[in-house]
């Protein structure tokens, strides 16, 4: 099975996306020049209180590369049918990734290069069986540095019924 393919975002966003997805694009894009990161001391969650349960952030480390859930909204918790706050995202997903070995190279490519990652489509990891697709935006982010730090995630999972969950 090969893993979802995704779209780099360019500074404009993307048409057709979500408007979630959207708002919290251009939120975190305000007066940051193309070609620069946001920095998650940017991001005020009192501007965004209805994104929180759709939002996870991980942290990311470059050598040797992990990534560790630092927050997991309670959406995405529940959809996954775990709270992974504080855990490596490889332990979370360790079977899927252990069947699909390339479905880490979107992350890998994210926290090396910079570049915002959006996608529709099949789930790619474990999540109730109710739900079956997700439109999902990634940002990657600094703390205070150049390097990427932390990677932003907004997941949107829609059920069977194409309803948001």
């Amino acid at each position: 099975m090969k893993p979802a393919t995704y779209s780099l975002v360019p500074p404009e966003g993307i048409s057709g996306w979500h408007p979630h997805a959207d708002r919290l694009w251009r939120y975190l894009r305000r007066g940051i020049p193309d070609g620069r990161l946001p920095d998650r001391a940017g991001f005020d969650p009192v501007d965004m209180p209805d994104l929180l349960p759709r939002l996870w952030l991980l942290d990311v480390r470059h050598e040797p590369f992990d990534l560790v859930y630092r927050l997991c909204g309670t959406k995405e918790a529940d959809s996954l049918e775990c709270e992974p706050t504080g855990r490596s995202f490889l332990d979370v997903h360790r079977e899927r990734i252990a069947a699909v070995p390339d479905i880490l190279t979107r992350y890998r490519d994210m926290a090396r290069d910079g570049i915002a990652t959006w996608r529709r489509g099949p789930l790619a990891f474990r999540h109730r069986d109710r739900h079956k697709s997700v439109e999902n935006l990634m940002v990657p982010m600094t703390a205070g540095g150049e390097r990427v730090a932390i990677l932003m995630c907004l997941s949107l999972v829609f059920r069977i019924d194409g309803t948001l969950f």
